[in-house]
C-alpha cells in the first residue's frame, strides 16, 4: 500500500526544487501557484539561500507547493492514504481532494505570515533531542521552561522555546539524550509563542469549503464544524499546541454516495 507523507518546516534546503524544474509541467504549476499567493516559489525553491527560506512566511507555502508538484510526478499512481507533519497536513488535504491547490496555498500563505509575525515578537527556535527516555526528557524540558512541541515517537522529541532556553538545553542535556540538533525554523512553533497568530488562522480556516476525501486522509485531530469537519492543523489551534504521534485520526472516504465520510481516531504504533 502506498502512503504519501508530506513534511513540515525544516525540510527545505537551498535549491531543493532545482532538479524538479526539468520535469514537464512543474515550472508552469509552480508559477501558477506563485501567482495565486503573490510569492515567487520558483525563486525560493531554486536560487534563495538558507536564511531566505527559513522565513516562516516563505517556508510554509514553499513546502506545500513542493509536496504538490512531487506528488503529481507520480502520474497515475494513486496512494491509498495521505498524511503530513504540521503544515504538511495541508499538503495532504490537497492530495486527498479535500482542498484545491489555490485554497490550500492561500490558507498556508496566511498561516505563514501570521506565524512569522508571532515569531518576530521574541527570538525563539526549536531543537530535536535524539535518544533518552520520553518521561525523563519531558520533565527536564519543563524544568528549563521549554515545551516538548513535537513528540515524534520513541527516541525523538522536539523542544521549543526562547533561544536562551535552547542554549541552556544544549549545555544541560537530559539524561540519556545523545544529541541536541537545532532545527532550521524561525520560531517556537506549536507553543504559546504562536498565540498571537491564533485568531488570524481560525478566521482563515472558516473561509474554507472542504470536500469529502477521495482517499484516506490522516490527521492528528479535527474539529466538529464546519461539515465536512476541519482538521485542527488548519487552524490556530495547531500553531500553538504541541503535536504528538498518538491520537491520530483517519478521515476515510465514504463507501457509498449516501454515507458521509467518517473519522476514526487510533493510537499511533509504538
Amino acid at each position: 500500500m502506498l502512503v504519501l507523507v508530506a513534511p513540515g518546516q525544516g525540510a527545505q534546503t537551498p535549491g531543493f526544487l532545482t532538479p524538479w524544474l526539468d520535469l514537464p509541467g512543474v515550472e508552469d504549476r509552480l508559477r501558477a501557484l506563485s501567482a495565486a499567493v503573490d510569492l515567487d516559489l520558483v525563486h525560493y525553491g531554486t536560487d534563495a539561500d538558507a536564511d531566505e527560506i527559513r522565513d516562516t512566511a516563505v517556508a510554509q507555502p514553499l513546502l506545500v507547493a513542493a509536496g504538490l508538484v512531487s506528488a503529481a510526478a507520480l502520474g497515475d499512481v494513486t496512494p491509498r492514504a495521505v498524511a503530513g507533519h504540521s503544515v504538511g497536513e495541508i499538503t495532504a488535504a490537497v492530495l486527498a481532494g479535500v482542498l484545491d491547490d489555490t485554497a490550500a496555498l492561500t490558507l498556508v500563505r496566511k498561516r505563514g505570515l501570521a506565524m512569522a509575525e508571532a515569531a518576530a515578537i521574541t527570538a525563539t527556535g526549536m531543537s530535536a533531542l535524539l535518544g533518552g527516555d520520553p518521561d525523563t526528557t519531558v520533565a527536564h524540558l519543563e524544568k528549563l521552561g521549554l515545551t516538548p512541541a513535537n513528540v515524534n515517537g520513541a527516541g525523538q522529541i522536539v523542544a521549543a522555546g526562547t533561544m536562551e532556553q535552547l542554549a541552556a538545553l544544549e549545555a544541560d542535556k537530559p539524561k540519556g539524550v545523545r544529541r541536541v540538533v537545532a532545527l532550521k525554523v524561525a520560531g517556537a512553533f506549536h507553543t504559546r509563542h504562536m498565540a498571537p497568530a491564533v485568531d488570524t488562522l481560525a478566521k482563515a480556516a472558516l473561509e474554507l469549503t472542504p470536500a469529502d476525501p477521495t482517499i484516506t486522509y490522516v490527521s492528528r485531530t479535527r474539529t466538529a464544524r464546519p461539515s465536512p469537519p476541519v482538521p485542527r492543523c488548519w487552524t490556530g489551534w495547531s500553531a500553538r499546541s504541541p503535536t504528538r504521534s498518538a491520537g491520530t485520526c483517519a478521515w476515510r472516504p465514504s463507501r457509498s454516495w449516501a454515507s458521509p465520510p467518517s473519522w476514526r481516531c487510533v493510537p499511533a504504533a509504538p
